[in-house]
């Protein structure tokens, strides 16, 4: 059976969120959307009878690359998944190709939305750099522990 493992990237706060979107606002108890961005997707798979998992990605300001591709490798090997496509946003597709490389038997497809597909080898930092971008220059955006991290 198959089943999609939605990666959000860098943890969106609902003020944010709800500033970019349109329809009901939505809050939070922490103020983050984290997986929660998935939620629309998550219910249109389960209404095909598809299973779908978009876990909220630990803390950033404490987490690194490493930690983020461990936590989606630990859900594989809980939930004993075998097939799956991994689905990254932004910084979600590094993580999913470093789950990719760390588990390349159980992957099925590999889809980045608008994501990071770095070389081995890569930050996100340092892709931003080569594509001439200033990370500086996007609100918000430091350079916590994943985002320099070198990808696999």
């Amino acid at each position: 059976m198959v089943s999609f493992i939605f990666v959000h990237g860098g943890n969106i706060s609902t003020e944010a969120w709800n500033e970019r979107t349109t329809g009901d606002p939505v809050h939070t108890s922490d103020g983050l959307m984290g997986g929660r961005i998935w939620d629309t997707a998550l219910s249109a798979l389960a209404d095909q009878g598809i299973q779908g998992y978009a876990p909220t990605l630990g803390d950033e300001k404490i987490s690194n690359l490493t930690d983020h591709i461990t936590q989606i490798c630990s859900l594989v090997h809980e939930h004993d998944l075998d097939t799956i496509i991994l689905v990254g946003h932004s910084y979600g597709g590094m993580i999913i190709t470093g789950v990719a490389a760390r588990m390349p038997e159980k992957i099925s497809h590999l889809v980045y939305i608008d994501a990071a597909y770095p070389e081995s080898g890569q930050s996100l930092y340092d892709m931003m750099l080569s594509g001439g971008q200033d990370p500086s220059s996007y609100a918000g955006f430091v350079p916590d522990p994943p985002y320099v991290e070198n990808c696999i």
